[in-house]
């Protein structure tokens, strides 16, 4: 899925760059740059998604998306030692309750499965840095290169992570990535709502997503991703008809106080 996923996001923003570069031509993109951006797609939209469904299968997609609110943390210091972004108190400031989080959700997997979680709450970081580094680059890009456009970025991208699903593909059969048949045996409801829905979720939501990060500061634009804890957590309770724990109720707090000083 994520491939097809990548391959729809590629190819309309191939449509819109051509356009776009119709109108007023190509940004004088170095190789450096260009490689960077390969690295950004492979990262964010291939290997780093690897490490967020095994941490989902783990931990469940509402402790795995508090594990993320790390990545602005993350991104102000990496923007501050390559970009020159400064740091704030406040940022520093948020170490501890972020570092908060992880024990409580380390904590919660002792109590129900009687270890402590390390390897589910690596397995989110590792995730976490990868998406981040990504972003790194892809902001890289933008500062090194004027006039690069958002279209152009995520067709680099794009190009990026189709070269890693391809190279699995040739790496081990099992995981051989079969598109066009796959496609063909969906159907065409689920063929009309798999194309909308990645269009929707990964073309629009790049590009939304790269526009902001184009024109502001890496750690702020990272840190409007905390609410995802929340949606992760509401839905988390629906499907389940529960309430949910005070382990995630408590690190919910922490990260959500966390993001408020990075903002």
């Amino acid at each position: 899925m994520n491939a097809f996923k990548a391959s729809v996001a590629a190819l309309s923003f191939l449509i819109w760059a051509g356009w776009e570069a119709s109108q007023q031509g190509l940004p004088a993109l170095s190789i450096g740059m260009f490689l960077a951006l390969m690295a950004s797609g492979l990262m964010g939209l291939n290997i780093s998604d690897w490490f967020m469904l095994r941490s989902y299968a783990r931990m469940g997609p509402a402790r795995t998306m508090i594990i993320y609110r790390f990545q602005p943390l993350y991104l102000a210091a990496a923007g501050y030692l390559a970009l020159g972004q400064t740091l704030t108190e406040m940022q520093l400031a948020a170490v501890l309750l972020l570092i908060g989080c992880v024990v409580i959700l380390s904590h919660e997997g002792k109590r129900n499965h009687g270890r402590w979680d390390i390897a589910g709450v690596g397995i989110a970081f590792t995730g976490m840095m990868l998406d981040g580094t990504g972003v790194l680059l892809s902001k890289m890009s933008f500062e090194a290169t004027p006039g690069l456009t958002v279209a152009q970025a995520n067709v680099i991208r794009g190009l990026g992570a189709m070269a890693g699903f391809f190279a699995i593909s040739r790496w081990k059969a099992p995981l051989g990535i079969d598109l066009v048949p796959t496609f063909r045996n969906l159907g065409t409801r689920y063929q009309i709502l798999a194309g909308v829905g990645a269009f929707l979720g990964t073309s629009m939501g790049l590009f939304f997503w790269l526009k902001a990060l184009s024109l502001g500061n890496v750690a702020r634009v990272s840190a409007f991703g905390g609410l995802a804890p929340v949606v992760a957590i509401g839905i988390e309770s629906v499907l389940e008809r529960r309430l949910p724990g005070p382990h995630a109720l408590v690190a919910l707090v922490l990260s959500l106080t966390a993001l408020w000083m990075l903002i």
